[in-house]
């Protein structure tokens, strides 16, 4: 309903549906721009590496994680490969790579779009899954970590 029809209608259509309507109308001109852009990044990274031999592993970042609570949690891939995403930024930031302020905002932009990230699965299993990973390449795994917001480093980890 166009802003026009609403004020005809009169206050209480304004105030029951056209005001919420007008909300997420605004949020989701919000998201356009970094989502457009994050397709752009993405494009060019793979017109670069087609064959994922290289720079397109950056893409994968949460998805080794995100792989693992999917399959255990049974949530949808999205969902996974988020909660995947703050588990990978926290091994960042363990590791030395990502500054605590880094993981935080990470952390919380995540939390406040509403993906489920009090995910609980024991070390153990969170392991075994890993290594039926379909990214595993022998006794290796290439995980993305973090050295920053928007600095993903690839690196094989041993799994074995």
């Amino acid at each position: 309903m166009g802003l026009e029809k609403c004020s005809a209608a009169g206050p209480l259509l304004l105030v029951t549906t056209c005001l919420p309507a007008l909300s997420a109308s605004l949020q989701c001109r919000k998201a356009v721009f970094p989502v457009f852009r994050s397709v752009k990044v993405k494009a060019g990274v793979v017109a670069r590496d087609e064959k994922e031999s290289g720079l397109r592993r950056i893409l994968n970042f949460g998805h080794t994680f995100g792989h693992a609570i999917e399959l255990s949690e049974g949530i949808s891939h999205g969902f996974a490969v988020a909660a995947g995403m703050e588990l990978a930024a926290l091994f960042s930031f363990r590791k030395g790579y990502l500054g605590e302020k880094d993981y935080s905002r990470i952390s919380m932009l995540l939390r406040s779009l509403g993906y489920p990230l009090d995910i609980k699965i024991p070390a153990g299993k969170m392991w075994e899954l890993i290594l039926n990973d379909k990214k595993k390449t022998g006794s290796e795994i290439f995980f993305v970590f973090l050295k920053g917001i928007g600095k993903p480093v690839v690196e094989k980890v041993p799994v074995d």
